[in-house]
C-alpha cells in the first residue's frame, strides 16, 4: 500500500482575482518603446497576464503551492510545522492551473467593468519602499471563476483531513493572484475528491 494520496480539487472564486505575473517580460533585457508615462502604462497588463494561445487564463502550479503553504499556517499555526511538511510532500499534478475564463479581444474597453467575466482592473498602488504612487493595469476575473486541478501528497506527513482543512483555509483566508492582502483571489472549495 502506497503512502501517496491524490485528490482532485475544484475551486470557485468568491472574490475577484487579479493577474499580475512578474515574469521575464515584466522587465525586459532590451529597451522597448513605452506606451504610457512613468508610473502609468496602459499596456502593462499585456506583459503580466498569463494566457494560452486560445486566450484562456492560467497561473503556474507554484501559485497553488504558495497558497496552500499560507493556508497551512492559518489552519494549524506556525508552530505545528505543517508548512514545512506540506512543502516537502505536496506536488501539484498540473504544470499550469487553467481557469474557466478567457481574455476578450476588447479588454481595453472593459476598464473596471466588474459585471463581465474578465475585465481590466485599473487602480493606484503605492510602492512601499519609495512611497511612489503608480497606476496598475491588471487583468481581473470576476467572482465565479473556477479551476480544477490535482494534488498529490504523502499521507504519513499530512493526513487527508489536514489537507482538506488546508485547502479550505487557503481559499477563505489567503487567496490566489495579486492583491491577496486586500482580499482579492479568495475562493470556496467545491470538490475535494480522493
Amino acid at each position: 500500500m502506497s503512502n501517496v494520496i491524490q485528490a482532485n480539487v475544484l475551486i470557485r472564486g468568491t472574490r475577484p482575482m487579479l493577474i499580475h505575473h512578474f515574469g521575464p517580460d515584466a522587465i525586459p533585457l532590451e529597451r522597448r518603446e513605452k506606451s504610457g508615462v512613468p508610473g502609468n502604462d496602459p499596456e502593462d497588463w499585456k506583459r503580466t497576464v498569463l494566457m494560452t494561445d486560445s486566450r484562456q487564463i492560467y497561473v503556474p502550479s507554484e501559485y497553488i503551492l504558495a497558497n496552500f503553504r499560507g493556508g497551512s499556517r492559518i489552519a494549524f499555526g506556525s508552530r505545528g510545522g505543517h508548512a514545512a511538511k506540506l512543502a516537502a510532500c505536496l506536488q501539484i499534478a498540473d504544470e499550469n492551473i487553467l481557469f474557466n475564463r478567457f481574455v476578450p479581444e476588447n479588454l481595453h474597453e472593459l476598464i473596471n467593468r466588474t459585471e463581465v467575466d474578465v475585465y481590466l482592473d485599473v487602480r493606484g498602488v503605492k510602492q512601499p519602499t519609495t512611497k511612489a504612487r503608480n497606476m496598475r493595469y491588471r487583468v481581473a476575473l470576476s467572482p465565479g471563476w473556477q479551476s480544477k486541478f490535482s494534488i498529490v501528497w504523502d499521507k504519513t506527513l499530512i493526513s487527508r483531513e489536514e489537507m482538506h482543512s488546508i485547502v479550505i483555509h487557503s481559499g477563505q483566508f489567503v487567496g490566489l493572484g495579486d492583491g491577496r492582502t486586500i482580499g482579492f483571489g479568495r475562493y470556496a472549495v467545491e470538490e475535494f475528491d480522493i
